[in-house]
C-alpha cells in the first residue's frame, strides 16, 4: 500500500512541477557560476542530472530510458570510447549539482552517480 502511494505522489502534477521548478533554479544558479546548458547529450555534454526525491532509488533501466534513445543510451554508457580525450558523460543525481553549488566548487562525482 505504501509503495502504491509513493508511485501516486511521484507521477502527481505537483510532483512534476516541484521537479521542474528545482531543476530550474539549480540550472540558473549553475549558470549565474559559470555552467552552461546543453541542448542535448551530444551537445558538448559533461553531466546529466537526474531528479529524484530524497533517497529515491531509480531502477537503472528507467534512468537509461529517460535519456531518450540508443544513441543517448549509448552516449551515457560508452561516451569514452566515443568522445576524445576518453571523456565520460557522467549521470549524477540531482543531490551533486545542488551540493557543488552549495559547497561553491564542483565536488566528485563518484558518491553521486546514477549509472556508475
Amino acid at each position: 500500500m505504501l509503495g502504491r502511494k509513493l508511485e501516486e505522489l511521484q507521477r502527481s502534477p505537483n510532483s512534476r512541477t516541484i521537479a521542474t521548478l528545482t531543476m530550474g533554479r539549480l540550472l540558473l544558479e549553475a549558470c549565474c557560476v559559470g555552467a552552461n546548458e546543453a541542448v542535448n547529450i551530444f551537445d558538448s555534454a559533461t553531466h546529466v542530472i537526474v531528479y529524484r526525491m530524497t533517497d529515491q532509488i531509480i531502477p537503472r533501466k528507467d534512468i537509461l530510458q529517460s535519456l531518450g534513445g540508443q544513441s543517448e543510451h549509448d552516449m551515457a554508457v560508452y561516451g569514452q570510447f566515443i568522445l576524445p580525450g576518453n571523456a565520460k558523460v557522467k549521470v549524477v543525481y540531482i543531490e551533486w549539482l545542488s551540493d557543488s553549488l552549495q559547497a561553491n566548487r564542483v565536488l566528485a562525482e563518484e558518491a553521486y552517480l546514477a549509472l556508475p
